[in-house]
């Protein structure tokens, strides 16, 4: 559980868990999203670089 805690604090752990749900997500939805950098600390804060959500159209 520590461990599990420690990984989720990194930011690889962190963005590699973003890119999974963002490419889930987006073929959920069957639109393109992406999130080019993540940061965050538990409870507090999320920094969010590069976010990108198309509509159905393609459109930003």
């Amino acid at each position: 559980m520590l461990l599990l805690f420690v990984a989720i604090q990194t930011e690889w752990v962190q963005n590699k868990l973003v890119a999974e749900v963002t490419e889930r997500l987006s073929k959920q939805i069957g639109t393109e999203i992406k999130i080019e950098h993540v940061s965050f600390s538990l409870f507090n804060k999320m920094n969010l670089d590069g976010v990108l959500i198309r509509d159905k159209q393609k459109d930003s």
